[in-house]
């Protein structure tokens, strides 16, 4: 994935809410798992 295209490769309101709860501190964690897949670690509910 390329960090300059990295917005376009998703969901505008799947990227606004990881944004949401990265800014509000809810990320615990992020991992990459190979050349195309990250993990992220992120508090919350499942709701």
């Amino acid at each position: 994935m390329n960090i300059k295209t990295f917005e376009q490769q998703f969901n505008k309101t799947i990227l606004n809410r990881g944004y949401d709860y990265y800014v509000d501190g809810h990320v615990e964690d992020i991992v990459q798992i190979n050349a195309h897949n990250w993990q992220a670690e992120v508090d919350g509910t499942s709701n």
